[in-house]
């Protein structure tokens, strides 16, 4: 199995960083292609990348083979970054919410 990174702002993503997976913090999206330009691209399952960061065209490559997600991020003006984010953490502990 490839590698699974979180890209973006970083304290949207550095909780996955206890789960294993790779993070990659980025405060634009020429920083974020800049940063996996550098990857090895058959290493990579999946790139889960928020929002913000996520552009269509800087992504192409990522995009046209189905290996990127975008997520909201915690800093999302609805909060729904935070809500998956909850639901995620509930999820793998098995605890449930209030």
């Amino acid at each position: 199995m490839g590698k699974i990174i979180f890209v973006g702002e970083a304290t949207s993503i550095e909780f996955f960083k206890n789960f294993g997976f790779e993070i990659i913090p980025a405060t634009s999206k020429e920083e974020a292609k800049e940063i996996l330009d550098k990857k090895n691209y058959q290493d990579i399952e999946v790139i889960f990348i928020t929002e913000e960061i996520f552009d269509s065209v800087l992504f192409s490559r990522f995009v046209d083979n189905k290996k990127i997600v975008v997520i909201p991020s915690l800093k999302s003006n609805k909060g729904k970054g935070y809500k998956m984010v909850e639901r995620l953490i509930s999820k793998a502990t098995g605890m449930k919410g209030e």
